[in-house]
């Protein structure tokens, strides 16, 4: 799952910053009240709300899939 874009987590900020009530603010931007409450704390703690890298290294599966394709596509050969 993609992290949620600076910009959106700015505006939830904003308006939680401007009074609107956390649940008001949840429902219009689709986010959990725990979520606002997350970004609030990383705000408070290190100002920015930037999305933290996801740690470890990156998946790589190609190499798999790509040995399996061919096997598959002989099974399969009406498969789009």
């Amino acid at each position: 799952m993609k992290a949620y874009t600076e910009d959106l987590r700015w505006r939830v900020v904003r308006a939680v910053a401007i009074g609107t009530p956390r649940d008001e603010v949840a429902a219009t931007f689709a986010v959990s009240v725990p979520t606002i409450e997350r970004w609030l704390r990383l705000k408070r703690e290190t100002g920015s709300l930037a999305p933290k890298p996801v740690p470890g290294p990156v998946a790589v599966k190609t190499e798999a899939v790509m040995a399996a394709l061919p096997e598959r596509l002989v099974e399969h050969a009406d498969a789009t």
